[in-house]
């Protein structure tokens, strides 16, 4: 028998970290869909498995070296996470990271929300 892994909690405690890093993310986008636009319904309004139920995207993926910390995702219908699959963030995903960043409080000197945009 397999003694099971050290380095990673159980599926039980993964799945409420990330449950509540959407929880978070939902909230600060207002329920509006980093990438089309259009309002997700309630996290608790669909199955997982639902086109529409909403989705933690990393804006920079998982294949690419992305983390699954807060800062590095935004919220997504199903399809539309897997409309982008693993390729690079495009500018709304960036804008609504920035927008993550700032209503939590997190800018930083350096990060993409702090930076001047010309103004």
């Amino acid at each position: 028998m397999r003694a099971p892994c050290e380095a990673s909690p159980p599926v039980r405690k993964r799945r409420y970290r990330r449950r509540r890093q959407l929880v978070k993310i939902y909230a600060a986008q207002g329920g509006i869909c980093a990438g089309c636009g259009m309002s997700v319904p309630d996290i608790d309004d669909q199955r997982r498995s639902h086109p529409d139920a909403p989705t933690f995207d990393h804006v920079t993926s998982r294949a690419q070296g992305g983390t699954y910390h807060t800062l590095n995702g935004v919220m997504k219908h199903r399809r539309c996470n897997e409309d982008r699959g693993d390729r690079q963030p495009t500018g709304c995903d960036l804008i609504w990271q920035a927008l993550i960043e700032v209503k939590f409080g997190w800018v930083y000197a350096g990060s993409p929300a702090s930076t001047d945009f010309g103004a």
